[in-house]
């Protein structure tokens, strides 16, 4: 799921650098003179490649005796601890939203105070408190296309489109989104969020009430994936 919230790069740099940059202040009437803006630079995110590493132990008898389905079997299990370690990566923003999983102003990705490097910005917050039900995902929805860029513009790009939940809420996240009238409801109301955007329960996540909305075109251009060397099975002896 890496291509679903990263964009990936390849890397030969213990650290890589992200630049962001802000947008340009509102278009002014033409009398005469072109007014110029510049697009600031916002913010640079080093990014640290970290090596892991997993090792285990083949009997030397299984060899002689040519148990390669064993041999095989203890391969494949070796494997699985990688992948297991990619999924579970791939929802470091989520689960660690509000403390160690940082943005480009050092404050946590779910914050209620995100402060933009361009003086003409102002400060926002991305932080909701409110467990899921429908008014909740209503508020979240309109809030999120409220944010402004860094210079208070509409940013009429941002819209929801993605509910990340864990897959204790998957049912129910379902049928706020797919349900054709509102949930819960008695009167049975026209549902106007029916259709609208894709729910993604996903297992890593560990918090059983967190939710996010997401718009995920976005969240994959700020996100970045740094791959120095692929997977690869070594033997002890080529390892120094």
């Amino acid at each position: 799921e890496k291509g679903m919230w990263f964009t990936e790069h390849d890397s030969s740099m213990e650290t890589e650098n992200a630049l962001s940059y802000g947008d340009m202040g509102a278009m002014e009437q033409f009398q005469g003179n072109v007014g110029f803006d510049v697009m600031k630079q916002e913010y640079k995110k080093a990014i640290t490649n970290i090596q892991f590493a997993k090792g285990t132990a083949i009997e030397f008898k299984l060899v002689l005796t040519k148990q390669l389905p064993v041999v095989d079997a203890i391969a494949a299990a070796l494997g699985y601890t990688l992948k297991r370690k990619h999924l579970s990566a791939c929802y470091d923003w989520f689960n660690l939203a509000t403390s160690s999983y940082t943005v480009g102003d050092t404050l946590a990705l779910g914050h209620a105070s995100h402060t933009s490097n361009d003086s003409r910005g102002t400060t926002q917050s991305n932080l909701g408190t409110t467990e899921l039900s429908y008014a909740a995902f209503d508020a979240a929805y309109v809030a999120m296309q409220k944010f402004l860029t860094p210079t208070s513009q509409m940013d009429f790009e941002l819209k929801p489109d993605c509910l990340v939940v864990p897959i204790d809420l998957e049912a129910y996240a379902t049928e706020i989104i797919g349900s054709k009238g509102k949930p819960d409801a008695v009167t049975n109301n026209i549902n106007a969020y029916n259709g609208k955007v894709q729910v993604i329960a996903a297992r890593p996540i560990v918090d059983t009430n967190n939710w996010a909305l997401v718009n995920k075109k976005r969240m994959k251009e700020s996100q970045h994936w740094y791959t120095v060397q692929a997977p690869m099975y070594l033997k002890d002896r080529e390892i120094s």
